[in-house]
């Protein structure tokens, strides 16, 4: 499926021409439960949140996710957004802040309810290849 035009979509990435597959299973015995977006080999598309709510929980590592982040959403919902190359000064200096008190670059964090709260249509990350993507 190619997209020429805006998109938004679960990752709400702007962009010109996308691919996006939904791939059910990983191998034989591994669920995928989210949708790829294929940049291309591109990086740096600025990903939107999909509705305002607050970040609930972001995760740095090599493998998995790679650079992700949660947002909480008053309708009960979590958007999760994967595999991304950076986050917005806001998000980036409280990383920043995390991995240095926990001398650890490889971090899960999970910022006080309501801590960094965002709006529909804020660019909260850009699009990367972290993790096992």
């Amino acid at each position: 499926m190619i997209f020429h035009k805006k998109l938004l979509i679960s990752f709400c990435l702007t962009c010109f021409t996308l691919c996006i597959s939904a791939q059910p299973f990983i191998d034989n015995n591994h669920f995928h439960s989210g949708l790829d977006i294929k940049t291309n080999g591109t990086i740096n598309y600025r990903i939107y949140a999909i509705d305002k709510g607050y970040v609930s929980r972001i995760n740095i590592s090599h493998w998995g996710y790679g650079k992700a982040i949660y947002i909480d959403h008053p309708n009960g919902y979590t958007s999760v957004y994967a595999h991304l190359n950076h986050f917005p000064p806001k998000i980036e200096k409280l990383i920043r802040k995390y991995q240095y008190k926990n001398k650890s670059e490889i971090i899960t964090y999970y910022p006080d309810s309501g801590k960094v709260q965002v709006n529909k249509g804020e660019v909260i990350a850009y699009s990367g290849n972290s993790g096992g993507s």
